[in-house]
């Protein structure tokens, strides 16, 4: 079974690659609702694997900004100005060059507020102290292995 699922991996590697090379526009997805997917953190991972796949650093940034905006017809997410949407991430190195500068957030900007990074690892701390016990950890993810 492990055999067949990294064939089926190698090949998902390989069509995607395919895809991209004929020109048809990649989205990145979150599997937001699927349980016990945190939605940041799987995009993080679809960005990787879309490298992994063989786009280059900036069409696996693209495809999760750039080209699922203009396949939903936003023209106007491509711009920092005033009155425009304000939904944005700053980071403190250039994922152009490494994606994973793309877990190093200095800053947050949703909906036109301001999250330093400061807040955002205190809102990360009440978040792993609520889910951190028992129900969260073992009891939840074991319901879900028997239900399947």
């Amino acid at each position: 079974m492990q055999e067949a699922m990294r064939a089926a991996y190698g090949r998902g590697l390989e069509v995607v690659a395919e895809l991209h090379r004929h020109g048809v526009r990649i989205h990145a997805g979150t599997d937001s609702g699927n349980p016990f997917v945190v939605q940041g953190a799987a995009l993080l991972q679809e960005i990787a694997l879309l490298a992994e796949a063989g786009l280059d650093n900036e069409a696996a940034l693209a495809a999760a900004s750039a080209v699922p905006a203009k396949s939903l017809g936003l023209t106007s997410g491509r711009s920092i100005e005033v009155g425009a949407p304000a939904d944005l991430i700053v980071v403190r190195r250039d994922p152009r060059r490494d994606l994973g500068a793309l877990a190093d957030i200095e800053t947050v900007i949703a909906a036109g507020r301001f999250y330093s990074a400061a807040q955002l690892e205190e809102a990360i701390a009440r978040y792993r102290e609520h889910y951190s016990n028992i129900t969260w950890e073992y009891l939840l993810p074991l319901a879900a292995r028997l239900t399947r």
